[in-house]
């Protein structure tokens, strides 16, 4: 009976409350299989063991969220949200769970767990004559005993979407909460305080919006030490900030919005505090953007935070929850399951790793993977699955790092030092796989064995090459699980370069605080207004165009539609096109060169259609063009590029430079901006190409010789 009242009431949940197709999503989980043979897609992950919903407790057929827990002597314990209870199961030996109990509730398609010392808390959305907040007791956790010590209701709170627990402050807030007569403060951050974690205490409340979920952190450090700070995720309203450190007084912050929002829904800060990452679980679904979207703000300063980008793993599912642990992202995207990244650059993370808990398709929709908590010390993740219950995992995945950096420029004759560093998780590099492949002038290819350091560090030699050519490489490594890894992530296909050269010359420099014959041009799309062009000025800025010039010594830049400083971009943003910003030629004497320029590209579109900033280079005066980079999005903000023009085309007499972009259709916020050229020409000898510097010499003598010539009239007309 209770199966059957649980199911019906799933299957008749308030539409209003939940993305209208879930309730067939629901019906289509009863009947979803593994696909033949039993594996799911993984890489860089493995799957230790798992739990369907009906392993945990009899009466469940779907989970939701989990959480983790970890008793004072050491063991590990998944807490898994389900339909109709809350499994607590021992993860210990991560490869044989045991499920300690199951707690009933009533039946709710949502849960959320957070813990507060040996305490548990879980929230759920089962109407005005819910649960309240569930609180067990863990303390006898390692004898299999949990308890159930209440459902709270301070403040008459029947029902909540989230839970969320300040563990520095001790203080616990519950999120979409609603009393037995209807919303409780509005749906906002509701604080107890947990000094008895048994008994929670109302201390004060947020109202000012709905919140879906949030995050509370205490400050340590820096301007906001001291200070409890909320972060939370308010559907189509974005991101607002909140000061919950006196209760009696919560203030808002800011209150943030970005391109194309639709429902924000969850946000995890990084650990050094300096960016939020924000899940919109809906403009996939929709089809607002194609590709799956994690949206990336500048937290620096919490009353004006900045939004600088968005990252994608290419999939067009829709994303959920994520977690933040040192430099990785955790983040499950419901029907492609846990996606891990790279977030050494925290503008533009970079997958390392995947578990695809939904075997049937990659689409947007409310099937699949729910949350992952990533935070056991030993490493262990769990990964909670409306379908197939609860997955015990580890990252298997390996990172690469230069500690000594990379040549990009490298002396003849002479082998060059490479050391590589190895990130590993729970499956620890296998060091004789380390291995540098090299390529010499585009030859064969050479497979040089690394001499292992100790602590994960790996000696190479790029071999010794003549003066005027190149080096390229990559490297790879085995992980002992059967899984190649590679740096960079596109080899073989793609490569490092180095080139070879016994100096280089400085031959064009330009930060653009002078006209130094660049040209604009542009073109109209079909039944589009052309608008925002390619403009030479001090920028003024605007929510994402650029406010200064990139740092050089100069004010000045390049600029697609100069702005009213603090105005709106739509106002100035490139309309039409596309335009192009083209640099005069610069001469290299048919030698390679590196060229060098920073760059500022916004788009707001996160389709496979994107508009983008495309970077050319000609080796012939501007006959032929090369493409150098394509830019989707860098967000709000400058960014350094480089490549060497043997990377492109062969080199060539000369080296001429266009930046193109446009908005076509004209359907998006598209912002460009071009700073600091830099033509340096790699060469074998002084065969008197004349650097920088010996123009501007001549052109002072020039500059001499005419103000003497001057002097020398005036004084022969005096006399």
């Amino acid at each position: 009976m209770r199966y059957f009242l649980g199911l019906v009431l799933v299957l008749t949940a308030t539409v209003a409350a939940i993305p209208p197709d879930w309730t067939g999503d629901q019906a289509e989980r009863q009947q979803q299989q593994l696909p033949e043979g039993g594996a799911f897609d993984t890489f860089g992950v493995k799957i230790l063991s798992q739990l369907n919903p009906n392993d945990m407790d009899a009466f469940s057929f779907s989970g939701n969220d989990c959480w983790g827990y970890v008793s004072p002597s050491g063991r590990e314990y998944a807490l898994m949200g389900l339909d109709s209870a809350t499994a607590f199961v021992e993860i210990t030996d991560p490869a044989n769970p045991v499920v300690l109990a199951s707690i009933a509730d009533n039946t709710s398609t949502w849960s959320d767990i957070k813990i507060y010392g040996e305490f548990a808390y879980n929230v759920n959305e089962t109407g005005t004559n819910g649960d309240g907040i569930q609180i067990f007791d863990l303390t006898q956790i390692d004898s299999g005993i949990v308890t159930l010590v209440q459902e709270f209701h301070g403040e008459d709170i029947q029902e909540a979407h989230n839970v969320v627990v300040d563990e520095d402050s001790g203080f616990l807030y519950a999120v979409g909460a609603r009393t037995s007569t209807g919303s409780l403060y509005g749906g906002g951050l509701v604080a107890y305080d947990l000094t008895d974690p048994a008994n929670p205490v109302f201390v004060g409340a947020w109202s000012g919006n709905y919140l879906h979920d949030a995050q509370v952190i205490t400050y340590d450090s820096g301007p906001y030490a001291g200070m409890q700070i909320a972060f939370g995720f308010a559907g189509g309203t974005g991101m607002v900030v909140v000061d919950v450190t006196d209760k009696a007084n919560m203030n808002l912050l800011s209150l943030s919005t970005y391109p194309s929002q639709v429902y924000c829904h969850q946000g995890w800060v990084s650990t050094d505090r300096r960016f939020v990452y924000i899940n919109d679980e809906i403009d996939e679904n929709n089809g607002l953007v194609n590709l799956t979207r994690t949206i990336v703000f500048d937290i620096s300063d919490l009353s004006a935070p900045q939004f600088v980008g968005a990252f994608s793993t290419g999939l067009n599912t829709s994303d959920h929850n994520l977690y933040t642990r040192g430099d990785l992202i955790f983040e499950v995207n419901y029907k492609s399951g846990l996606r891990v990244f790279d977030a050494r650059d925290p503008i533009s993370p970079v997958e390392i790793g995947y578990l695809d808990t939904y075997p049937l398709n990659d689409t947007p929709g409310y099937d699949g993977a729910w949350s992952s908590f990533p935070y056991f010390p030993s490493g262990t993740i769990i990964v909670s699955d409306m379908d197939f219950g609860l997955f015990v995992a580890q990252l298997t995945a390996l990172r690469f790092g230069y500690p000594g950096g990379q040549p990009s420029i490298v002396t003849p004759n002479v082998a060059t030092p490479l050391v590589v560093h190895v990130d590993e998780y729970s499956s620890p590099v296998v060091p004789a796989s380390v291995t540098l492949h090299t390529f010499v002038d585009g030859g064969a290819e050479t497979l040089i064995a690394g001499v292992d350091l100790g602590g994960n560090d790996f000696a190479f030699d790029l071999p010794a090459t003549a003066c005027g050519g190149f080096v390229d490489y990559y490297v790879s490594a085995d992980n002992g699980e059967g899984e190649v890894f590679v740096s960079p992530r596109g080899a073989p296909g793609e490569r490092f370069r180095a080139g070879v050269a016994a100096l280089t010359v400085v031959v064009f420099t330009d930060d653009f605080s002078s006209d130094n014959g660049w040209t604009v041009s542009s073109d109209t799309c079909v039944g589009t207004p052309f608008f925002g062009g390619w403009e030479r000025v001090v920028p003024n800025g605007t929510t994402y165009a650029p406010a200064v010039d990139s740092g050089d010594a100069g004010d000045v830049c390049f600029v697609t539609g100069q702005g009213i400083a603090g105005g709106n971009d739509a106002d100035s943003d490139v309309d039409g096109g596309p335009v192009r910003l083209v640099s005069p030629t610069v001469a290299t004497s048919g030698l390679d060169a590196k060229v060098e320029y920073t760059r500022w590209f916004f788009d707001s579109d996160f389709n496979a259609d994107r508009d983008s900033l495309t970077v050319e280079v000609s080796t012939d005066g501007g006959t032929i063009w090369q493409p150098v980079e394509t830019t989707l999005s860098t967000g709000a903000q400058w960014v350094d590029h480089s490549f060497l023009v043997s990377e492109v085309t062969p080199p060539g007499a000369s080296v001429t430079l266009r930046f193109t972009t446009g908005d076509c259709p004209n359907n998006t916020l598209t912002e460009a901006a071009v700073d600091d050229v830099r033509v340096t020409v790699l060469a074998c000898a002084d065969d008197g190409i004349p650097t920088v510097s010996q123009w501007g010499l001549a052109v002072i003598g020039m500059l001499l010789l005419i103000a003497g010539t001057i002097v020398f009239a005036r004084s022969r007309a005096i006399a």
